[in-house]
């Protein structure tokens, strides 16, 4: 089998070093263990390799549009990449890759899938054109994501809606060391939703909070500065993929305190599809406190991997915070529970596997996957 990943984007300082380009490399690899895997992306420059057995295509932007989700794909060699696939998957909805990536496969024939990251563009002519339709399936990241779409227009999707999740690398993200019981993590992108004031809020005395993520919004930063002030918060912004895992490893706890209602008064209905930074941590074996927004407690289970509080309550975060930091033996319980999780669930080869019985099915419809 023969399968195109299509990303207006990809994991490399180059481009964009975030969860959506993390999310498409590591499927993609995982796949290609099993399939003739292609990545066709975008960016500054040409180029064609391969890397752990997936061939990478990067064709240059044409320039005239600066969004870095408005690539332009209009060109023989993202049509003959098409007609070379047996099975076409896109990712990111409303983005130009993805809109010429559905109608090209469809006039070819081909089976195509679409995955939600959480980006997208505004100027998109699927915002208002029944494109999306024409797609075999959704392939969403959890069943948070699959309700959304249900709610919207129908014109926005098409009929067939599974559920794939995210994965995390096991073997990289994975216990070692020994815990520090006074520290407590987040990682994540630094941006209002995540809501990282409440648990600034909710360390206490002989704790040591480290805010672990890129600020892309310098208000916010400052207003947690400013929150951060006179307790023990670490603020890192450069931390690489080492320096993440021994975070993860050595911390009591890790917390994802995100926020449907940020605190500017503004909903976000469209983050965390998936808590990536939470099943990371899980790999680690680290007990992992979410609240209950969004996708983040299909990952986390409630009492036994961790703890699910109420969003925007720090009282309750300090009190589970509390109780993991002050009984190692909780915690270690917890974690181990944790890893046992994420192995059975979310790894990238069972993400991998689901993808790869959705793509059998449009092949061959009446076949028993």
């Amino acid at each position: 089998m023969r399968v195109l990943h299509i990303a207006p984007t990809f994991f490399d300082a180059a481009s964009v070093i975030g969860g959506a380009e993390r999310f498409t490399w590591e499927l993609a690899r995982a796949m290609a263990h099993t399939a003739d895997v292609t990545l066709l992306t975008f960016g500054p420059r040409a180029f064609a390799h391969e890397r752990d057995g997936v061939q990478v295509q990067c064709l240059k932007h044409w320039g005239g549009i600066g969004h870095s989700l408005m690539p332009d794909p209009v060109r023989w060699s993202f049509v003959r990449a098409l007609r070379a696939a047996d099975i076409v998957h896109c990712y990111q909805v409303d983005v130009m890759s993805t809109n010429a990536g559905v109608l090209g496969a469809r006039a070819l024939g081909r089976p195509v899938f679409v995955t939600d990251l959480g980006g997208g563009y505004a100027r998109m002519p699927s915002r208002w054109l029944p494109i999306m339709r024409l797609a075999t399936a959704y392939l969403l990241i959890s069943d948070y994501s699959r309700q959304l779409w249900l709610q919207r227009p129908r014109f926005r999707r098409p009929d067939h809606l599974d559920v794939i999740y995210g994965g995390v690398d096991t073997d990289h993200f994975s216990p070692g060391g020994a815990k520090d019981p006074s520290m407590v993590v987040f990682v994540g992108r630094l941006v209002a939703h995540k809501g990282v004031e409440h648990l600034i809020d909710a360390i206490g005395a002989g704790q040591r909070l480290h805010v672990v993520g890129r600020p892309y919004d310098q208000a916010y930063l400052a207003f947690l500065r400013d929150k951060a002030r006179g307790k023990n918060v670490v603020f890192e912004h450069d931390v690489d993929d080492a320096g993440l895992v021994e975070r993860y490893r050595r911390a009591a706890v890790s917390v994802l305190p995100s926020v449907a209602t940020n605190y500017r008064g503004v909903v976000t209905g469209h983050a965390e599809l998936f808590g990536l930074a939470a099943a990371e941590a899980m790999a680690c074996g680290t007990a992992t406190i979410v609240t209950n927004t969004a996708s983040l407690p299909e990952v986390v289970a409630d009492q036994e991997t961790g703890f699910v509080v109420p969003p925007g309550d720090a009282g309750a975060l300090a009190r589970r915070i509390g109780q993991l930091c002050g009984n190692p033996g909780l915690a270690a319980m917890m974690g181990t529970a944790a890893r046992r999780r994420i192995i059975g669930q979310f790894t990238w080869d069972a993400t991998a596997r689901r993808c790869l019985a959705a793509y059998a099915r449009a092949i061959n419809p009446g076949a028993a996957v």
